[in-house]
């Protein structure tokens, strides 16, 4: 993404190794050991969007989160809607009345506030307020995979006039967009960046991205399953990127996944190899999204934290490897900056998957 990120934004000293990565969490400043490639765990250099800086008000599309959906399919859907908000000089607001991912047991809790800095205007902005005061609600509209944001979600080429962005292609448009929309807290940020740097990945390593829990039951329109790889398919791919990326040598392997027992058959396959993973210290038996309904905030804490520090982790790897029946592997896709060819997805590539 050369043309919107300026080439200072990654610094790397001599013989491409990575420096230290610094942030600054209010008036403290922490250096983590880790590879500037990880830039998540730098305070962002980028503008966060002015929402609230619309002037066409005949239209206040609402964001109207599903319950069904995880928190990445919710923040890709966000990004479309964010997007096409701006290109239509509209402001818009997030509704979480619905959503899982948040304490329902406490009245207006929110998922996104308690772990990004805020996303569309606040509910109780005036111009919500004014909206909802109004006796014909008809300008209100859910506009959460409404077919307009799709549409735009989809042409190949972005070009929003309010934020400066000139014709530019979909996915470096969309890379753009999530660093400027999906943003940490910076408690949340220190504390995922913490723990990733406990895992003593300071130079280059791969990650993998291992998904099962509640996808076996998943089936695309043709009634078929998603191909769930096996771990030899994983080590087959770290051979071959071995190969092409790190001199023949294995790193070592940041394993994300929702269920802690691959990291056994990881082990016992190849015992010479080095893999960390979260799992080694917050266990996790299989993601199911339904399970969700009745957790505690302690709980989604829980789960959350460490989802961040693995997102970070697999965002800054060298090469990544994993899968694309998770909206996870969009996720990661946008939030990375290296080339295409360190991407690997096990069922599919590039072209044919990432949308």
């Amino acid at each position: 993404i050369g043309l919107l990120l300026p080439k200072e934004y990654f610094r790397f000293g001599a013989n491409n190794r990575l420096l230290r990565v610094e942030d600054k969490v209010g008036n403290e400043t922490f250096v983590y050991n880790l590879p500037e490639s990880a830039e998540w765990c730098k305070e962002p250099k980028v503008k966060p969007l002015p929402y609230d800086s619309c002037t066409r008000h005949h239209l206040l599309p609402e964001a109207k989160l599903r319950m069904g959906s995880g928190m990445c399919s919710i923040m890709y859907g966000l990004l479309d809607v964010t997007s096409w908000a701006f290109s239509n000089d509209l402001c818009f607001y997030v509704n979480e009345d619905d959503i899982l991912l948040r304490d329902r047991s406490v009245p207006n809790s929110t998922f996104i506030n308690r772990y990004f800095e805020p996303i569309g205007v606040p509910r109780d902005h005036q111009i919500v307020k004014y909206a909802h005061q109004e006796p014909d609600k008809s300008h209100i509209q859910d506009f959460f995979s409404h077919k307009n944001v799709l549409e735009f979600g989809w042409s190949p080429a972005k070009h929003i006039q309010a934020l400066g962005i000139k014709y530019t292609k979909k996915h470096d448009f969309r890379k753009l967009m999530t660093r400027r929309m999906f943003r940490f807290q910076p408690d949340t940020r220190h504390k995922a960046c913490s723990a990733l740097e406990s895992h003593n990945l300071a130079d280059d390593y791969m990650a993998f991205s291992i998904r099962r829990g509640d996808k076996h039951k998943e089936v695309n329109k043709e009634g078929v399953h998603p191909d769930i790889p096996s771990m030899e398919r994983y080590v087959q791919a770290a051979e071959l990127m071995a190969q092409v990326h790190f001199d023949g040598e294995i790193p070592p392997i940041f394993v994300a996944t929702d269920d802690c027992q691959v990291m056994d058959e990881l082990r016992e396959m190849r015992p010479k190899w080095r893999f960390e993973s979260e799992c080694d210290s917050v266990l996790a038996t299989g993601y199911d999204l339904a399970n969700m309904a009745n957790w505690t905030q302690a709980q989604l804490d829980e789960h959350f934290e460490k989802f961040f520090v693995e997102l970070i982790g697999m965002a800054s790897a060298k090469v990544w490897v994993g899968i694309s029946y998770t909206n996870v592997a969009f996720m990661v896709y946008y939030m990375r900056h290296q080339s295409d060819d360190t991407f690997v997805l096990l069922d599919g590539t590039i072209k044919t998957r990432i949308p």
